[in-house]
């Protein structure tokens, strides 16, 4: 299993009705994208002091499926509408899972 973590910093003019956009968004991509295991999502909490504004966290069976998620027209469609007009850093990384 392979798990894939994205934080996202929004641009600072970013609105609450596009960062509402981009979280229903976010959030569908599971029910959209066959091969997504499993997803969390949602704003990152302000515990610490720190630029993370979103949290996405995907899993998926092994790496030929995260090529699936990548490649899938719901994922590109995703970083087309919401995450250029709105995110001014993103950092990935990947793990696997035991």
């Amino acid at each position: 299993m392979i798990r894939h973590i994205v934080l996202f910093s929004f641009h600072n003019e970013v609105s609450e009705e596009r960062r509402a956009a981009f979280d229903a968004a976010a959030r569908r991509l599971a029910a959209l994208i066959p091969a997504i295991a499993r997803s969390s999502a949602g704003p990152a909490l302000a515990l610490q002091a720190g630029p993370i504004d979103y949290v996405l966290e995907l899993d998926f069976g092994d790496a030929v499926r995260f090529s699936e998620y990548k490649e899938h027209a719901a994922h590109q469609a995703f970083i087309e509408q919401h995450v250029r007009p709105c995110v001014a850093q993103t950092t990935r990384a990947q793990l696997t899972l035991d």
